[in-house]
């Protein structure tokens, strides 16, 4: 699998993942005001924590994924630069899903070890149809975050 950034450029590595769980044990369909193959943003938490000296931030993520996907079915990478004053993620699959009609509820942990102070935390699902321009295949969530480092 090829991990880039949008600009091709640069290979990311994927980052290592606190805790990742399945919330539920039957999928959920969703029906009525939205297409179903249309994603449901993140819901995203983060918190500041100290370990020690060390100071982290507790990215907490609860995102709904086609319900075809496992816990190693999907990574999570860091997209933003050194030195910008926010924390972006993206959540990508290893297969694509462009018509998913039923997903399950995922808890996703990961730590940030904080060095500089963080703005916002913004988490994207990668489209899950790569070959269609509708925004509504691709979702992300911008969290503000009051206290940093």
């Amino acid at each position: 699998m090829n991990n880039t950034t949008t600009n091709e450029t640069t290979v990311l590595p994927p980052l290592k993942l606190v805790q990742i769980s399945r919330m539920n044990e039957q999928a959920i369909t969703i029906e009525g005001l939205i297409n179903p193959e249309w994603l449901l943003s993140p819901l995203v938490s983060a918190e500041v924590v100290t370990q020690g000296d060390v100071p982290y931030m507790n990215v907490k993520i609860m995102a709904f994924l086609p319900d075809e996907l496992e816990n190693d079915s999907f990574e999570l990478f860091e997209l933003s630069p050194e030195e910008a004053p926010n924390l972006e993620l993206l959540l990508k699959y290893k297969k694509i899903l462009p018509n998913a009609k039923s997903y399950f509820a995922w808890y996703i942990c990961y730590e940030y070890q904080l060095s500089k102070d963080i703005i916002d935390v913004t988490v994207i699902i990668q489209n899950n149809d790569p070959d269609n321009g509708n925004p509504r295949t691709s979702r992300g969530t911008v969290t503000q975050i009051i206290q940093s480092y």
